[in-house]
């Protein structure tokens, strides 16, 4: 059992190793010369600091900084005279040489990965072409292969809806559209704007897949109304319009345009 000289307090030797107990000693609150101890220590640890000046790798000014022997030993202290010198970063040729020289093997969990040219096929048509032997290797010689495959697997309907969604641009039609509702809510986003403006069907995609609408049809700017996209959620799969409707206005819209109506179709 040990005890402390200065507030008596009772270590025992099996649980206390005499490293604690002596640190325990030393910083005892009770102990009287415990403020001189504590000044001596912060004083061995405070050093004098010096001027020195240095010239910018940037911009080559010189500017002066307060250092320690030890930290200007070292080289601890700031290369560039500000935070716009050391932000500017210069590359020359032979460091983007050097860049692609260390990308060209890569290390991809613990394996090492290089890429290598090989002939592949391609998954939907065979056509054989060159590609690597990257983890984003391409497996499809063109984007027509590669969407003709996923087509594929598809429903009737999957592929209705890809093919009836909106492809005009909806700032060409500023007499038809209330665009002043883009300027003030801004479109629709998940994340950045879950209050936005959306471009709804007013004859719903699914209403036209039952009754066999042509795509042209479901897809053209009569067809499109803006509104909030929550309120389009809750519209769902309900129609604002008939089909008879939907033909006059189709019709009408052409007209205004100074156009023949090009499309034309008999409802069910």
């Amino acid at each position: 059992m040990r005890k402390c000289l200065y507030c008596h307090q009772e270590f025992p030797t099996e649980q206390v190793s005499y490293q604690k107990f002596g640190s325990h000693v030393g910083t005892c609150k009770l102990r009287p010369d415990r403020k001189e101890i504590n000044q001596k220590i912060s004083k061995s640890k405070i050093q004098p600091k010096f001027k020195y000046s240095f010239n910018c790798k940037k911009c080559n000014n010189i500017y002066i900084i307060l250092l320690t022997q030890h930290q200007y030993q070292k080289s601890r202290y700031k290369k560039y005279c500000s935070y716009k010198c050391s932000n500017s970063k210069m590359q020359t040729e032979e460091s983007k040489r050097n860049k692609s020289e260390k990308m060209k093997g890569r290390i991809y969990g613990n394996r090492f990965c290089k890429y290598k040219k090989i002939m592949i096929s391609c998954k939907n048509c065979g056509k054989i072409f060159e590609g690597n032997t990257g983890w984003n290797r391409k497996i499809f010689c063109s984007s027509i292969c590669h969407n003709l495959y996923q087509g594929k697997n598809l429903s009737q309907y999957r592929k209705y809806q890809l093919n009836s969604k909106f492809t005009f641009n909806i700032y060409k039609y500023p007499d038809r559209f209330d665009l002043t509702l883009i300027e003030k809510f801004g479109w629709y986003h998940p994340i950045k704007n879950p209050n936005g403006i959306s471009r709804d069907h007013v004859y719903s995609i699914k209403q036209g897949f039952i009754n066999n609408i042509p795509v042209e049809i479901i897809k053209h700017p009569a067809n499109c109304n803006l509104i909030f996209h929550k309120i389009n959620n809750q519209k769902n799969d309900n129609c604002g319009i008939t089909i008879q409707g939907l033909q006059e206005k189709i019709k009408n819209f052409e007209l205004n345009l100074g156009a023949n109506p090009s499309i034309a179709f008999s409802p069910p």
